[in-house]
């Protein structure tokens, strides 16, 4: 499902103004044409203005803006670049409440996910399951799950998807099937049934 079109850029900077450093998004005093009536323009500027903007849910920061709950960071998204943000807002560091601009990226949903945590609750490190007594280091892309082996512990397990992981976002897969390829830059062994994951 395709995300709601935010309103115009020159309509959110005139509601809200966003410090890049911190992240914090307050409101502005708003010009009268936002309201349908004075009272509505006395109030909200009253109570608002110069105020910071939205409450924090556990999914980030949610705005309120003329009976419309959006989230934050695709507010700040279109206040900075003017355009609606593609698929996703992504938190690099994986806060949600942290909308500092160096923390935000326009990612596909794939992307997304693959910057997620792993999920809550849940004993065993992200791409790394139980199979057979055995840990099993899976990664998935594009839709595609693709087996990086079984290991002895959840830790050596852990290590071939991060490694794995690495290579994918680096494009530095190796392309000989059997023999592992030391990547000089990092130092690390990529292992190369990592290539048979395609780009």
């Amino acid at each position: 499902m395709a995300p709601r079109k935010l309103p115009k850029a020159a309509y959110l900077r005139e509601c809200f103004s966003y410090n890049r450093r911190t992240g914090v998004l307050r409101w502005r005093v708003r010009p009268p044409r936002h309201f349908t009536t004075r009272r509505g323009h006395w109030v909200h500027n009253g109570r608002w203005a110069g105020k910071m903007a939205g409450h924090l849910r556990p999914k980030g920061w949610v705005v309120r803006l003329d009976d419309q709950g959006w989230r934050a960071h695709r507010v700040i998204w279109k206040l900075v670049t003017g355009r609606d943000p593609g698929d996703t807002v992504d938190h690099i560091n994986r806060d949600p409440s942290d909308n500092r601009w160096k923390n935000l990226r326009s990612a596909t949903h794939g992307q997304n996910r693959a910057n997620s945590l792993a999920n809550r609750g849940r004993a065993l490190p992200k791409g790394v399951y139980l199979d057979h007594g055995r840990f099993r280091a899976i990664i998935r892309r594009n839709g595609k799950a693709t087996s990086l082996g079984h290991y002895d512990t959840p830790a050596e397990a852990s290590a071939a998807y991060v490694r794995a992981t690495y290579a994918i976002s680096s494009a530095r897969l190796c392309t000989k099937p059997v023999v592992p390829l030391a990547d000089r830059r990092c130092g690390a062994w990529v292992r190369c049934s990592a290539a048979a994951i395609s780009l």
